[in-house]
């Protein structure tokens, strides 16, 4: 492509006006090349001004259309699934370096005794997608909970052979994984905003929540919705706890008895009235609740009224807590990619693991499962796509 340009008779007889001629007429080459190229929908996008900010309720509500719209390609364990490619053989991550020296505090306490091992691969010709969640079950068998329409829940043996993929395209994001006392399977969706228990071979047995609806849970009217369930843990009489809350308006503690009857919440929000992100939740033996406020730093300790009784500041991000087969607490740090082993005051008394893609380096640890003997930690990386699994070496 070119521009003709005017043929100019004698430089020194050009005037002014001339001059402005001229360029006129080279802006209106332009114009009417560029209306001629340009598709009418791009010209308008480009002539069109900035729309303008949403208000949180205008996300909120277009964050729910789009939950409902993923949320109808769910499928009931046994259905069939809808045909997705397998995913691109896994590629090497590129080169990432640990957070520079005090990007994140480094715990005063010693390093655990553990170090990276080989990790159960994923199943042949796929890659690890968003790995959400992992628990160990009583035989020592892993769970793999991750963010993918196909090989979503996985079990693999204690030596890493995969033994089955299933309840595909149970979740539309998945999030929380847990076990009872009894064996049965918990996830959580933050998209389709239900938790859901399932029995060992994956049939779901109960749901609570309502698919692909989002709000305040509200007894009295019968709305009974979640807005983003992100963990679940059991009393002693198998009751049930949600924590809800990854970003949106409504971060809640919820309780039900073990038939999935609604007992009682109350409101996570800060004292100022912003949002938390409540991503975790244990309980330890008198009963009492330990909950995550991953945006503050905070594990706050409550009774099972909702009484505060007291706030543990933490230097570091509080992403996931778990709670050992001898009672011990474990944290994971979250983007600064450490795992912590907690006394129940808060105090870090060992600790693991940094930032980036080498052996024990993460981008996020999200949650973390230890085995019933503690010999091994499972690491759940959900942004760095990554499964780790770590030994203890003495």
């Amino acid at each position: 492509m070119y521009i003709m340009q005017p043929r100019l008779r004698d430089a020194k007889a050009i005037t002014t006006e001339e001059i402005y001629t001229v360029r006129t007429r080279e802006l209106l080459v332009y114009l009417l090349i560029a209306t001629s190229i340009l598709p009418p929908a791009f010209a308008q996008d480009v002539a069109a001004p900035a729309p303008a900010r949403r208000s949180v309720a205008e996300r909120e509500a277009a964050a729910a259309a789009n939950a409902s719209v993923r949320c109808n390609s769910i499928t009931s364990y046994g259905e069939a699934q809808p045909t997705v490619d397998a995913p691109a053989p896994a590629t090497p991550l590129p080169p990432r370096k640990p957070g520079a020296t005090g990007s994140y505090p480094v715990p005063d306490a010693p390093m655990l005794p553990y170090q990276a091992v080989q990790t159960p691969p994923p199943p042949a010709g796929t890659k690890y997608v968003g790995v959400a969640d992992v628990a160990v079950m009583p035989n020592s068998h892993l769970l793999v909970f991750q963010r993918s329409a196909i090989n979503q829940l996985m079990e693999f043996d204690s030596d890493g052979k995969l033994l089955r993929s299933f309840a595909d395209n149970i979740a539309a994001q998945a999030h929380g994984l847990r076990l009872d006392r009894h064996g049965n399977i918990w996830l959580t969706d933050i998209v389709c905003n239900t938790v859901m228990k399932l029995d060992q071979e994956g049939h779901v047995l109960m749901t609570i929540g309502t698919k692909g609806k989002t709000g305040t849970w509200d007894e009295a009217s019968g709305q009974h919705v979640f807005n983003q369930p992100n963990d679940v843990a059991f009393g002693p009489k198998d009751d049930i706890w949600v924590v809800t809350g990854h970003g949106g308006s409504d971060p809640r503690v919820l309780h039900f008895d073990k038939n999935g009857k609604y007992i009682t919440s109350w409101s996570m929000k800060h004292a100022d009235g912003s949002n938390a992100t409540i991503h975790s939740i244990v309980l330890d033996k008198k009963g009492d609740l330990y909950i995550a406020d991953r945006t503050a730093n905070q594990i706050i300790v409550m009774d099972q009224q909702g009484k505060r009784l007291s706030t543990i500041q933490m230097k570091n991000q509080v992403g996931g807590l778990f709670v050992d087969s001898k009672g011990g607490l474990w944290m994971a740090a979250g983007q600064d990619g450490m795992i912590f082993k907690l006394d129940w005051d808060g105090k870090v008394t060992g600790w693991t693991g940094s930032t980036g893609y080498g052996p024990n380096q993460y981008t996020e640890v999200h949650y973390i499962a230890v085995s019933p003997d503690l010999k091994t930690i499972y690491v759940a990386d959900s942004l760095g796509d990554r499964l780790d699994k770590l030994q203890r070496t003495n």
